[in-house]
């Protein structure tokens, strides 16, 4: 029982150091630094007292290793949840067709591959380009465009700021990029009727970024490399490798529209 005692003091006595430490740094950091000793000696004593006089060793262990168990399973049922719901597309250099087929509204994934920037500037170019029977900077095939005109990259950046614009600027030429092989869209907003109609035919994806964290999403562009239309400034294309990029399926190749499913599962909610 003497030994018992001996490390159950050990054990809580560890635990007081650390709530004293943290409660020291809580006090001079936070609160008002002029009673930072007599609150501090007050708050210690109260713990002392309560680990030592008034409660009984096996139950502060006992709740000790119920906490520790606790922790366990919270990160076990995080990481499975995550497993679950996020879908990571891992070296992924083409969305295929099959890959597309997959993909649901409301599914959320993290990008890793190869990408390409452009916005209505570059689309107009490369549609007149497809129109007049010539080949576009880059291969469409399987191709996911991003529509970013990202801000200059700062001294030791990959890129600036690359936050999605809004994707209605590009309805008029996407069906004709997916009627080429592109196949993956990224932006922000709603499309078209008959965007989604091209979506469907050519089993393509509509992915939505978030707007407005330009700064966040530049983390994920690991490389960055110019290819065509320089005079564009902005709106020239680029090659990007993006790790880890998230994004949600907006509208699948199916045709099914989250903002629509969103919105009628809200007002059905509303209503009960």
């Amino acid at each position: 029982m003497n030994e018992y005692k001996k490390f159950a003091r050990r054990f809580l006595g560890l635990e007081l150091v650390f709530i004293g430490i943290a409660n020291l740094i809580y006090y001079i950091w936070i609160a008002d630094p002029e009673p930072v000793l007599r609150k501090l000696q007050e708050k210690t004593d109260t713990i002392y007292k309560v680990f030592y006089n008034r409660t009984d060793y096996r139950t502060w262990i006992l709740m000790d290793i119920a906490l520790g168990i606790l922790f366990f399973m919270s990160v076990f049922l995080v990481t499975y949840m995550k497993k679950k719901i996020i879908k990571p597309f891992h070296r992924m250099e083409h969305l295929t067709e099959e890959l597309a087929k997959t993909l649901h509204a409301g599914d959320q994934v993290l990008l890793t591959g190869t990408i390409y920037t452009s916005r209505d500037a570059g689309h107009k170019r490369m549609c007149e380009a497809l129109a007049k029977g010539e080949k576009i900077p880059f291969d469409p095939t399987d191709a996911t465009i991003y529509y970013v005109g990202p801000t200059p990259a700062k001294p030791g950046q990959v890129i600036g700021s690359a936050g999605p614009t809004t994707s209605g600027r590009m309805d008029a030429y996407a069906p004709t990029m997916m009627s080429v092989g592109a196949r993956g869209m990224i932006g922000k907003g709603a499309r078209l009727p008959e965007v989604v109609e091209a979506m469907k035919k050519y089993s393509g994806v509509y992915f939505g970024a978030i707007g407005g964290a330009g700064a966040l999403l530049a983390k994920c562009i690991k490389k960055a490399e110019l290819i065509a239309y320089e005079d564009l400034g902005a709106e020239a294309l680029r090659k990007l490798y993006v790790e880890d990029m998230p994004l949600v399926v907006i509208i699948d190749s199916e045709g099914n529209n989250l903002y629509e499913e969103g919105r009628a599962e809200y007002l059905k909610g509303k209503k009960n």
